[in-house]
């Protein structure tokens, strides 16, 4: 299995310092990391949704 944070930075190219610091804003406030990289403009809409839909065939 492989984490949001891996799959974001070697498909759509989103930098580590990025996704850290998302990370800490869901340490500090929680939220779901998509949301939170969506707010900070560093993903857009669509990877988010792609990406749930991905996850969901993975799941079933």
């Amino acid at each position: 299995m492989r984490f949001l944070g891996e799959i974001l930075r070697e498909t759509f190219g989103v930098t580590e310092e990025s996704i850290e610091g998302a990370l800490t804003v869901q340490r500090e406030k929680g939220g779901p990391l998509g949301g939170i990289l969506i707010q900070q403009r560093k993903i857009t809409e669509k990877i988010c949704s792609t990406l749930a839909v991905c996850s969901a065939a993975w799941l079933s």
